[in-house]
């Protein structure tokens, strides 16, 4: 594995990380029997959790208080870096594959109850908007799209009040400047801009002519059901304060609070949008 991505996995059982993935699976939808893509899968993670059927969803929680058997639900990952893949964390039984865009144009339409895929976007800046209309395709009816993002004002109040790191943080508000992350550098967009986009049908025909199992016809719209805010502060904090016993739970319970709080939502390092067709 290289020094990167060695980097990224040793960050596994710090409290950040730990507080990190509460947040996001506090924040998905409550599910159960249901079959779930997970794009960008990383190492395997979030899949794993999901695979597990664990979720700390109030729902989820009485059902399991009263020992009812709930149905595990059908995860298949996708990841197209094979170290991480060959370091998947599998503690829980679920497909992954390696692959990108092509693997997700050869699954069938409509596939998908809940379709997540985090902080993935900024690195795919070509296939970025392709990705999306193939998610469309593959969410069923009444599914959800789950997409986390690096927010770029995040970004700036960590550079600044964390790191200390003014000249590069008037940089990057200068555009002069592309942060990097473990993965490469970060390309920040717009979520609302990308979902308005809608592909013509000529482009959609050229693009899916090789892959049967894609229909050539208008990829349905998606619309923004909700929209959270993740690390709206502990990101600012040192990380000597993290270690503290009780550090995670007073942090996840202020950061829930104010995940959808306009005003700390938009200074978030992350947000998180759930997605449903129109």
């Amino acid at each position: 594995m290289n020094s990167n991505l060695q980097r990224f996995y040793d960050q596994q059982s710090t409290p950040w990380m730990k507080l990190f993935y509460r947040l996001v699976y506090a924040q998905l939808p409550p599910v159960s029997g249901a079959k779930i893509l997970d794009f960008g899968a990383g190492f395997g993670w979030t899949a794993n959790y999901l695979a597990g059927n664990n979720q700390a969803s109030t729902q989820i929680s009485k059902k399991a208080q009263q020992n009812e058997k709930l149905p595990q639900n059908n995860v298949l990952a996708i990841e197209p870096n094979p170290e991480m893949v060959a370091n998947r964390l599998d503690e829980n039984a679920y497909e992954m594959r390696l692959g990108g865009l092509k693997t997700l144009r050869e699954l069938p339409a409509e596939s998908f109850d809940l379709i997540v895929c985090h902080n993935v976007l900024e690195y795919a800046v070509e296939e970025r908007q392709k990705i999306l209309e193939e998610f469309a395709r593959l969410i069923s009816t009444d599914g959800v799209i789950s997409i986390i993002k690096h927010n770029f004002s995040g970004s700036i109040m960590q550079r600044i009040v964390f790191e200390n790191e003014l000249d590069e943080a008037a940089a990057l508000i200068k555009g002069e400047f592309r942060h990097e992350s473990n993965f490469g550098p970060i390309s920040y967009y717009e979520l609302p801009e990308l979902i308005q986009k809608r592909p013509n049908k000529k482009s959609i025909e050229i693009e899916t002519s090789s892959v049967e199992s894609s229909p050539v016809s208008d990829y349905p719209q998606l619309k923004i059901a909700k929209k959270y805010g993740i690390c709206a502060f502990n990101r600012l904090q040192p990380n000597e304060f993290k270690y503290a016993d009780d550090w995670i739970e007073k942090m996840f319970e202020l950061e829930m609070m104010c995940a959808e709080r306009e005003e700390y939502r938009e200074i978030a390092f992350f947000q998180h949008f759930l997605l449903k067709r129109s």
